[in-house]
């Protein structure tokens, strides 16, 4: 009678081991790529702010107006847009060139602000979200490389 399994020599289970420690390296180089690949992805053109302004602001001559009506029962691609600002770290927004880090500070204020209004419509001006005692400008209403930022 044969018997059921097979015994391994030890050179073996070392080439088996081996291979097991090689695979768990390879899988961990991929997910530590794939994040690297994730930060490169960013668009720099702003596209997603683009085309949710082209879809909720009205231009009219010298004047704009965003229908935040619109804007809030749409919320998605805002919401999205800014949590992919949001993910951005400190790390990876210094080492990109100034005009890009201008324009992503600039858009990041953009798209909070646009966040901002339609997140407490019904109001007639941004003033509105001020107090007595507190300016709307001083206001602290997002977050990016970990820290809260003021309405400017």
């Amino acid at each position: 009678m044969q018997t059921p399994y097979v015994v391994l020599e030890p050179e073996i289970i070392l080439l088996m081991n081996s291979i097991t420690a090689m695979k768990y390296l390879i899988a961990s180089l991929l997910i530590i790529a794939s994040s690297f690949a994730r930060a490169e992805e960013f668009d720099h053109t702003h596209q997603a702010l683009t085309d949710i302004l082209q879809q909720h602001v009205e231009v009219t001559g010298p004047v704009s107006k965003v229908d935040y009506n619109d804007l809030s029962r749409d919320r998605t691609p805002l919401d999205d847009y800014l949590s992919r600002l949001s993910a951005i770290s400190q790390a990876e927004f210094d080492r990109w060139p100034r005009d890009q880090q201008m324009a992503f500070l600039i858009n990041a204020y953009n798209g909070f602000t646009l966040q901002l209004i339609r997140d407490n419509i019904p109001v007639e001006s941004i003033k509105d979200l001020g107090s007595l005692f507190k300016s709307p400008w001083k206001k602290k209403f997002f977050k990016l490389f970990g820290e809260d930022f003021p309405h400017w």
